[in-house]
């Protein structure tokens, strides 16, 4: 049996990743400082469950104890709003995290295969669709900008101390459980019944991945990427757009309330996204999950599970 360890297997994706890798026969062990609050999925996905905060040397035994055989890092903020109103913050949980596992690693000596958590956010604007890897990287964000220099930090250890690592751009990642951007916004103000008003014109647009998809594309990665430092986008190189999005969400919850844009742009928001996926699907990742069938799923746990205040 294959060993796992997952950090922030807590967290939106990472409880999906702990999920998937268990369901395809992994030894499970998770870390997150909040996981064994209240995520009984977690723990039924996971064989062992740390509560860590990182950066911590914590980590330093969990790593010696359990030698992983792949390690999946999902551990960090994931807002590029907050990275705009706290670039420190998200350096520190971003740059400074992944350092901190980075170090782990190279200081108990394991022998590991390490997948990085990136996002498409280090495309910035891109100038050509679809976007493939090897497309210029110009964050226009902090979030964007610490995802791309831990891409880097990577590239450092693999050079410096053989490093055996790949990271996944992951685009617009949703699914149930999703309590944050523009699909959260929506659903949050169609069940208080005011009208839906967002950012821009409703024309940009984006590559929705669903969680499920990006749980079976890391651990394909895992168990077919060369590890030498590559990067693999994680979409379904389909244009969605915002608009669209949101007329799909209102109407699949079933509420009457008018969708408004604003015209202005948020700062740190791309225009337009669309991932080239030739690369990842070399790997034989074809993604499962369409936008309807998501935003379906969406809406029915919006519906009866959510209390939105």
């Amino acid at each position: 049996m294959s060993s796992s360890l997952v950090t922030g297997a807590g967290g939106f994706l990472g409880r999906y990743i702990a999920r998937e890798l268990a369901d395809c026969g992994y030894r499970v062990t998770g870390v997150d400082r909040s996981a064994t609050s209240g995520l009984a999925d977690v723990q039924a996905a996971c064989d062992t469950v740390h509560r860590i905060a990182l950066p911590s040397k914590q980590l330093d035994d969990v790593l010696s104890a359990d030698r992983p055989d792949v390690i999946v890092h999902a551990a960090g903020p994931a807002s590029v709003q907050q990275s705009i109103e706290d670039p420190n913050g998200d350096f520190n949980g971003q740059v400074g995290v992944l350092l901190s596992l980075l170090e782990s690693i190279q200081r108990t000596g394991i022998t590991t295969r390490l997948i990085n958590l990136s996002s498409a956010a280090v495309y910035g604007n891109a100038t050509q669709l679809p976007i493939a890897e090897t497309a210029p990287v110009v964050p226009v964000s902090p979030y964007g900008f610490h995802k791309l220099v831990g891409e880097e930090l990577i590239e450092a250890f693999r050079d410096r101390y053989q490093l055996t690592a790949c990271s996944v751009r992951i685009f617009s990642a949703y699914g149930v459980g999703l309590r944050r951007q523009v699909l959260w916004d929506i659903a949050r103000r169609v069940r208080e019944g005011v009208n839906v008003e967002l950012f821009g014109s409703g024309e940009e647009t984006r590559d929705f991945v669903h969680a499920r998809d990006v749980a079976v594309a890391v651990r394909i990665v895992a168990e077919r990427a060369a590890f030498e430092g590559e990067v693999y986008n994680v979409a379904t190189g389909r244009e969605t757009s915002i608009g669209a999005l949101a007329t799909m969400l209102v109407e699949a919850i079933g509420e009457n309330v008018e969708i408004m844009f604003t015209g202005a742009a948020r700062s740190g928001d791309p225009y337009r996204f669309r991932a080239d996926m030739r690369k990842t699907e070399h790997l034989g990742f074809v993604p499962n999950v369409s936008i309807e069938r998501g935003i379906k799923e969406y809406a029915d746990w919006v519906t009866e599970s959510v209390v939105v205040s």
